[in-house]
């Protein structure tokens, strides 16, 4: 995947300079992803390897940005806030702390809902998800 994909056919809004930063952070962590989901012995070493992920990708990159782009990455997401409090106002994002956290970061890494589900949808049409023993 590359920016002209990006911005063209997905209509990304990215700046360049940003895509740059994020793209090759955002196939290391659905890489890792994939990698933990396959059987060792359907491992690859390349994201493409595994099938195509453009999609994934492009909505992984919008999600890291509408998240605390790079900084998301090295561990400060916008995800982690809970509270805000000001002048005796308190707003507070549910009771508890890891509440549908799983479903919107990975490793502590903020990963679309929607690319998450791309990447399964890919890897069970390559037969990768198959049952056996991850050894």
């Amino acid at each position: 995947m590359d920016d002209e994909y990006y911005n063209v056919t997905y209509k990304g809004e990215l700046r360049k300079e940003e895509f740059d930063k994020l793209l090759p952070k955002a196939k290391l962590l659905i890489k890792s992803f994939i990698d933990d989901l396959v059987r060792t012995d359907h491992l690859q070493k390349k994201l493409d390897d595994y099938g195509d992920f453009d999609e994934a990708l492009c909505l992984e990159l919008d999600y890291l940005d509408q998240n605390g782009g790079i900084a998301a990455i090295n561990g400060s997401s916008d995800l982690d806030l809970r509270q805000v409090q000001s002048s005796g106002y308190t707003f507070q994002v549910g009771t508890d702390a890891s509440a549908n956290y799983d479903d919107r970061s990975y490793k502590g890494i903020p990963f679309s809902p929607l690319a998450r589900s791309q990447v399964i949808t890919e890897l069970r049409k390559k037969g990768l998800l198959s049952l056996g023993w991850n050894w």
